[in-house]
């Protein structure tokens, strides 16, 4: 059985920059989040990697490199301020990974501590389970049943 590598380094999670070549934002996580196409799988764990990696910071209120009077406040029917944005995009990959159960501990234990993958395979099935702009509907157990099939190793013997 071929043993499956990192799809999304630590070492790329933490050098991942916005698109205009400067530190990323909220607006770039978000469309990160809601890709579309061919590399649309990758963009999305990548964001989640990148909010894994800068968890503590967005916990405590501050976007990693971007000052808070930079943050854009959001107007409408619900009113963010600065420090609240961080806050609201920590507990929504908090939740994710908490769903995720032990395979969710794993990721956490490689991109915010910096262990080495044990075993990549459940990180990648979480990082991606992690992604995307909506949670997923389903629990994680019925999601990764239907969505990685269980690969078997057959050995076939010549006569």
């Amino acid at each position: 059985m071929k043993r499956e590598e990192l799809l999304i380094t630590r070492e790329d999670a933490i050098a991942a920059d916005s698109p205009t070549g400067g530190p990323i934002e909220p607006h770039t996580i978000g469309d990160m989040w809601r890709a579309k196409g061919e590399d649309a799988k990758y963009k999305r764990m990548l964001a989640s990697a990148w909010l894994i990696v800068h968890y503590e910071s967005l916990r405590d209120g501050s976007w990693p490199e971007v000052r808070p009077e930079e943050i854009p406040s959001h107007g409408g029917a619900f009113h963010h301020g600065p420090q609240e944005i961080p806050c609201i995009f920590a507990a929504e990959i908090s939740a994710r990974i908490k769903a995720c159960g032990f395979d969710g501990v794993l990721l956490v234990a490689h991109y915010q501590y910096g262990e080495p993958p044990g075993d990549a395979r459940r990180i990648n099935r979480a990082l991606q389970y992690c992604g995307g702009w909506v949670r997923k509907r389903r629990s994680y157990e019925d999601w990764y049943s239907r969505h990685y099939k269980a690969r078997s190793c057959e050995t076939v013997s010549e006569t």
